[in-house]
């Protein structure tokens, strides 16, 4: 492992490729399950409504959520996903709250304490949720510091959409975020099976599958 992918940031980016920008674990994870992360953040566009504050969790399909929000509705955005802040920069009307701290280039997200401290003090509507893992026992990412950020923004969300692809299910990923009785809603694709989605409904959670 590189000693230089962790960094932190404070009082504005430094300038940075293109390369630097997406970091190769990012790109990879972006292309893997293409069209149905597409298909989900589409679904996922249809839950936001005007006026709404929404958090973007830190990843791929998140990211592509951002790119499709409407400039006419005003949305507010919060997020520590830097991906997410890139894109949402390149849009007018929509409000972008993003969340500082260090930047962890595996995730491209921002964590710490100011972090924290910045989530502790806000409310949010819908929290878009992103997973590296999934099973039965709920969601689960690959870091502690990830998972506390996570934890933070759905602690301050009155509502709790989890936007992950099929390929979720079965792959391990060491720190578990939250059990299934805090999410109300999953968006995944049709590769999920039956046995998963029964599994989700019995947890009493709304499963749309695109």
């Amino acid at each position: 492992m590189r000693d230089d992918r962790l960094r932190g940031f404070h009082g504005g980016v430094g300038s940075l490729s293109p390369q630097e920008m997406l970091g190769r674990d990012y790109t990879d994870r972006d292309h893997s399950m293409a069209e149905a992360k597409h298909a989900i953040a589409e679904r996922a566009l249809s839950i936001v409504g005007p006026n709404e504050v929404i958090a973007l969790d830190a990843g791929t399909t998140a990211t592509q959520l951002a790119a499709l929000l409407p400039k006419d509705q005003g949305t507010r955005v919060v997020t520590h996903s830097f991906s997410a802040v890139s894109v949402l920069a390149g849009l007018t009307g929509i409000e972008v709250n993003c969340l500082g701290g260090d930047l962890h280039y595996d995730s491209l997200s921002f964590a710490g304490p100011s972090t924290l401290a910045a989530i502790s003090n806000l409310q949010i509507e819908t929290m878009f949720l992103a997973a590296s893992g999934l099973n039965e026992r709920g969601a689960f990412c690959a870091t502690g510091f990830d998972a506390i950020t996570k934890r933070a923004l759905i602690e301050v969300s009155a509502h709790l959409v989890l936007i992950a692809d099929s390929s979720k299910f079965g792959i391990p990923a060491m720190v578990k975020v939250c059990g299934w009785d805090v999410i109300d809603t999953v968006i995944i694709d049709a590769g999920i099976t039956s046995e998963q989605q029964d599994m989700l409904v019995q947890a009493g959670v709304a499963v749309q599958i695109v």
